[in-house]
């Protein structure tokens, strides 16, 4: 397998496509500014965008009230600065990657 493949735990050739999708997202959310919106292939993509945009150090977000208390709602970044907020269970579901810097939301929005 090659590093590619280690990396994703995918076959080379399915891999790329996706490393380049995640890489769009990322470079996206971190030069958005205002409400922007895009569309990933999959929840995957979606997520492993988001781990990269808030690099190592991230800390779960937790719900503190109502029907989803105590639930992780998103992840926020150890300096801060970037958050990413999950609602996949909306009726169209999407993660918003949000840049405090820029006052960027970019909404990541997913097919099933």
């Amino acid at each position: 397998m090659t590093a590619i493949g280690l990396m994703t735990g995918m076959p080379e050739g399915e891999a790329e496509p996706l490393i380049v999708e995640v890489q769009e997202v990322v470079q996206r959310a971190a030069s958005a500014a205002g409400n922007q919106e895009l569309t990933v292939a999959t929840e995957d993509v979606a997520k492993r965008a988001a781990d990269q945009f808030l690099g190592p150090g991230r800390r779960p977000i937790t719900q503190q009230y109502g029907s989803r208390a105590g639930q992780e709602v998103g992840r926020i970044s150890a300096d801060g600065q970037r958050v990413v907020r999950m609602d996949a269970n909306a009726t169209a579901p999407h993660y918003n990657f949000e840049t405090k810097t820029t006052g960027g939301n970019l909404h990541v929005r997913f097919r099933r």
